[in-house]
């Protein structure tokens, strides 16, 4: 299986053409977006339709997972009830599945498994600085934590070592850039 992987396009912070990804035999591909690609408001509607219609109509298969960018300017619910319409006109105009994972969601293509989720982060120790999160997401905290905690445990239960993990916010320390350790 071939796995394009693409992250923070934040398309809604571009003005100029709309960014198209492409790739050598996209028919046989499966596009893994991890997260802002843009926000998930009414406003950007238009936008996210015809970005995800393209990909889905070229892609074997399109799997998006939320990043904390998703959420701006609106809730949990906001972000979730756009994700819905997103995905009902994608196939309405595909044929084919957009998946979009909010949090917690498993994946199957051709018998390989995608687990999927922002992962967001762990709560900070007392007296942290607030993130810009905090004041662009409705009810950001204690949310995010839950969720956070949520889907740590999740995977710790349900990951085996032929699963593909797909997640917005660093899944391992062992990830990290020397340079940016503790930072």
């Amino acid at each position: 299986m071939r796995i394009q992987i693409l992250s923070d396009l934040h398309l809604d912070h571009w003005s100029g053409p709309v960014f198209r990804p492409t790739c050598e035999n996209e028919k046989d591909t499966v596009l893994v977006i991890a997260g802002d690609t843009l926000a998930m408001t009414p406003r950007n509607f238009k936008l996210a339709l015809g970005f995800y219609t393209d990909a889905v109509s070229r892609y074997k298969a399109v799997i998006e997972v939320f990043g904390n960018h998703s959420y701006y300017g609106t809730s949990w619910e906001g972000a979730h009830n756009e994700r819905t319409d997103l995905e009902l006109r994608v196939f309405a105009n595909t044929g084919k599945d957009l998946v979009v994972a909010e949090d917690f969601r498993a994946v199957m293509v051709d018998c390989q498994s995608f687990l999927c989720g922002t992962m967001w982060i762990p709560e900070p120790a007392a007296g942290t600085p607030n993130i810009t999160d905090n004041s662009l997401i409705k009810r950001y905290k204690p949310e995010v934590f839950r969720r956070h905690r949520t889907f740590c445990d999740w995977m710790a239960t349900g990951l085996t070592s032929k699963d593909v993990v797909v997640t917005h916010h660093l899944p391992s320390s062992q990830s990290i850039a020397q340079e940016y350790v503790g930072d």
